[in-house]
């Protein structure tokens, strides 16, 4: 397994728990389209939250979050859409965009989640 796919799946991994200890209820990961992949998708009451997962280990190339760039958002609606349209007993609910930017900081992951990003 090449490192950078480990290090996508531990950033998910990490991303999942400490959304699951928020309450979040996780319905599945990794779904693909043909616009793209979304990392984690959840639910709550009213919300169907679609999560994009950025892990660095390295602020070299800037903050995880920073990354999430107009053009992967684009995508990742597209994407949504058809997660929806394949899942209609979530169409009820109202859809979410989240993104949890995930670094390692002296061993220690430091977490940032920024919620409704569109």
């Amino acid at each position: 397994m090449s490192s950078n796919i480990f290090k996508g799946k531990s950033g998910e991994l990490y991303a999942r728990e400490y959304l699951e200890n928020k309450g979040y209820a996780y319905i599945t990961s990794n779904f693909k389209t043909r616009f793209g992949e979304i990392d984690l998708i959840f639910k709550d009451k009213k919300r169907i939250i679609f999560v994009e997962v950025k892990f660095r280990t390295s602020l070299l190339f800037g903050d995880p979050i920073e990354s999430v760039t107009r053009a992967k958002l684009i995508k990742l609606k597209k994407a949504i859409y058809e997660f929806l349209g394949k899942n209609p007993q979530f169409q009820k609910l109202l859809p979410s965009i989240e993104v949890v930017g995930i670094f390692f900081e002296n061993n220690n992951p430091k977490i940032t989640h920024i919620k409704d990003i569109v």
